[in-house]
């Protein structure tokens, strides 16, 4: 059963709760009502939607049960229950699926929501527009998982609001459609671009709001352009793609006999790549790696998190000498950038 905490213990909480299954309903109960009140303007929580707005709002709707309410996993650091990782089996597919960092939460919630208001909060756009780039920015916020527990509901209130500034109503209290599309597509080729899923189940809830007020938001003068890809940004997905692609080669070493050498292995290179630490050595460990584990039924990973790994240390200085289409991705030659030889 997953009970959406991530990996590790049960968070530690006011009730005293361990079993979490027990914790799960308690921690349900104890912010519906919190959390309604949010939905029903009787408690206004303003902001951006960066990481201040989403520590507030997560303060006021888990304050009833736990005492770090309001801390983001990157937060807690000094914490001795730190969430180093929040990765978890998905709710729909139950493959693994790995979610930001911990030491990049907050970085990572503040550059989407830069994006986000370059995008003047999505206001200007009919229907079928701003369903598809809300799904762009859900996703985006799904997979930064800022806190031990309760990234749903924060995250519920967050696409609320984003709606009703931009005139539209969301309906996400009890509709797991959403998050299980969600889970899908956080598993899939982030390159591809693929959320289709999502923008069927966004789509499913969301209807123009009512009033001269919500007309106005909508009105094509407001628009602005999509917030074009950069380095960031590129960077930042890459590094989504790899440890995707990581831990699922990951899983795969941890249940075979005699791999986990390798998968230390793997687990400490995929860290340091993807933290920037690109060298000519993990580079070729990765390779290695990959090369070791072609035919084992997980090409299709390999060949994802060799890609990543490709763009990322180019993004750091390395060529890469790009595959033909009929080469496969594991003939892709790693090799440091003229600079990085004379270093």
């Amino acid at each position: 059963m997953n009970y959406g905490f991530g990996s590790g213990d049960i968070p530690p909480n006011k009730l005293g709760i361990t079993d979490p299954e027990v914790m799960r309903s308690a921690q349900q109960v104890t912010t519906d009502f919190r959390t309604g009140e949010i939905r029903e303007g009787l408690k206004v929580v303003r902001g951006n939607f960066d990481a201040d707005h989403f520590r507030r709002i997560h303060e006021y709707t888990m304050q009833d049960v736990y005492p770090w309410a309001g801390q983001t996993r990157q937060d807690l650091k000094d914490n001795a229950h730190q969430d180093v990782s929040r990765n978890r089996q998905s709710m729909a597919t139950n493959e693994p699926l790995a979610f930001e960092e911990a030491g990049k939460v907050n970085t990572r919630l503040n550059a989407i929501s830069a994006d986000l208001q370059k995008e003047n909060g999505l206001k200007g756009l009919d229907k079928g527009e701003f369903v598809k780039r809300l799904a762009t920015y859900y996703d985006q916020y799904y997979q930064v998982a800022p806190f031990r527990a309760g990234n749903d509901a924060v995250l519920n209130i967050v696409t609320e609001q984003i709606g009703k500034q931009a005139g539209y109503e969301i309906q996400l209290e009890n509709e797991p459609g959403v998050k299980l599309a969600a889970d899908k597509t956080l598993a899939k080729d982030a390159s591809k671009g693929d959320r289709s899923e999502l923008e069927n189940a966004l789509n499913a809830v969301t209807r123009p709001a009512p009033g001269p007020e919500a007309e106005l938001a909508r009105r094509p003068s407001l628009r602005e352009n999509e917030v074009p890809i950069t380095r960031e940004r590129h960077e930042s997905a890459q590094t989504r793609e790899l440890n995707q692609a990581g831990i699922f080669i990951q899983d795969h070493l941890s249940g075979r006999v005699g791999g986990k050498d390798t998968y230390d292995l793997l687990r400490q290179t995929q860290k340091e790549i993807s933290s920037g630490q690109i060298n000519s050595q993990n580079l070729e460990v990765a390779r290695h790696i990959s090369n070791s584990l072609r035919g084992q039924g997980i090409d299709p990973y390999l060949d994802r998190f060799e890609k990543a790994t490709a763009e990322l240390a180019e993004l750091k200085g390395y060529y890469v000498e790009r595959p033909t289409q009929e080469q496969s991705v594991s003939r892709t030659s790693l090799a440091p950038s003229r600079s990085e030889q004379e270093r």
